[in-house]
């Protein structure tokens, strides 16, 4: 992200990549792992 990059060059410290950005498809997969599971929360309860 540009505005992140921004940030890092103007804080004087060379860019660390974010997590999200290190393994964007394993956070992809948490996010979507948590969806299922408050959905089938939602739907036990009903």
């Amino acid at each position: 992200m540009a505005i992140w990059s921004d940030v890092d060059t103007k804080a004087g410290r060379a860019p660390q990549p974010k997590p999200w950005q290190a393994r964007p498809f394993a956070w992809l997969l948490v996010g979507w792992g948590f969806f299922a599971l408050v959905l089938v929360a939602i739907l036990a309860t009903i």
